[in-house]
């Protein structure tokens, strides 16, 4: 199928973080018209509405706002099918509901790109078309020569078992919205780790991934402890004298790390500064009794912040692991600013604690799930 030199594409994703590069992307390759969609399916992750591409698409003001009415996963209405097919040359689609696929080959005419990110290593999306869609080996053969199988990473077809996504995979990369293109490749400017994940908030595996993430510090000081030693001489003996052991103290250790969007570490400081619930009974040998009486009478007892500051191998291995007691935060000092510098913004914390540990834990992978 033959499509003009700068074709319109309907880019129906919905996806907040992609849409900031994949955008930018196709307007590098050389498309000037991009429609986005303004209805979000129900369970559509990580999903927003964005106006602002409107404004370039050279269709007429009534059609575009009956094409701004559809929900196009799952649009039966011929009027907005016969608008699309009129408008625009290529969509790019996902498939996150069943028959997602076939849906799309049956009404659009032009160039479909099923956009592709990778499934978990037991999937393929060969499994995917013959489980989830109700015709859709049929549908990809009746497609096939105005199909693309759109692989955020190069190597997503070689997996497959369907000819048709191989041959026609087409490599257009997953990247933030800085990325630019030259001759041979993407290369983005962004100095910064972001963690992108959109089950986040609803599942406890990648919630505990990105918690590790975050408690990741690139300098640690004041790993330590002391003890009082009190010096007794005798009377009588000048070459020698007695050593009598007392309390052991544990000076501030200091935390540092790039400035990320993260704000833990300011709400951990903050946390407290109102009602003092910094640290809790419970880190008190000895007081649990203690605190089942309190919660009997209905007093609020304070939590307790434990932590553990390990040290890693170059191949993710726990080298050393620190368990930490009673851990207060004392001071936060934010970055020093230069305009125009490359170097990274660096915070720290200040911490005062009850005592360390050191653990028998060593050698595990790095990781505290």
């Amino acid at each position: 199928m033959n499509t003009p030199e700068t074709p319109r594409v309907m880019w129906l994703l919905n996806h907040g973080t992609a849409r900031d590069f994949e955008i930018n992307m196709l307007k590098q390759l050389g498309v000037k018209e991009i429609y986005l969609p303004k209805k979000t399916p129900a369970n559509l992750r990580s999903a927003s509405i964005d106006f602002s591409e409107d404004l370039q698409l050279t269709i007429p003001p009534d059609d575009l706002a009956y094409l701004n009415q559809q929900n196009w996963y799952d649009c039966q209405d011929k009027k907005a099918w016969r608008l699309a097919n009129r408008y625009f040359h290529i969509i790019f689609f996902i498939c996150h509901e069943k028959n997602a696929f076939t849906h799309f080959a049956n009404f659009f005419k032009g160039v479909l790109i099923w956009r592709t990110y990778g499934l978990d290593k037991n999937g393929s999306y060969t499994g995917f078309l013959e489980h989830n869609e109700i015709n859709g080996k049929a549908s990809l053969e009746n497609i096939k020569n105005r199909f693309f199988f759109g692989e955020a990473y190069n190597n997503l077809h070689e997996i497959e078992q369907n000819d048709i996504l191989k041959k026609n995979s087409l490599f257009l990369p997953a990247g933030l919205a800085d990325t630019q293109s030259t001759a041979s490749e993407w290369q983005g400017t962004l100095k910064k780790i972001l963690f992108v994940c959109p089950e986040i908030q609803i599942s406890p595996y990648y919630k505990a991934i990105y918690t590790t993430f975050i408690a990741e510090f690139s300098e640690c000081s004041g790993l330590g402890m002391e003890r009082e030693v009190r010096r007794y001489r005798e009377g009588g003996t000048n070459d020698f004298e007695w050593l009598l052991p007392g309390q052991i103290t544990y000076p501030n250790i200091i935390l540092k790390r790039g400035i990320t969007y993260n704000r833990e570490l300011w709400r951990w400081f903050r946390w407290g500064m109102y009602d003092g619930q910094v640290w809790g009974l419970h880190t008190i040998p000895g007081s649990s009794i203690a605190i089942r009486g309190l919660k009997m009478l209905g007093v609020v007892v304070p939590q307790g912040t434990h932590m553990s500051i390990i040290l890693g191998t170059v191949d993710g291995k726990k080298a050393r692991h620190w368990d930490v007691v009673g851990a207060i935060p004392v001071k936060w000092t934010g970055p020093d600013m230069q305009a125009g510098s490359d170097q990274v913004a660096i915070q720290q914390i200040e911490i005062a604690h009850q005592g360390i540990d050191l653990s028998l834990e060593m050698g595990t992978p790095m990781s505290f799930f």
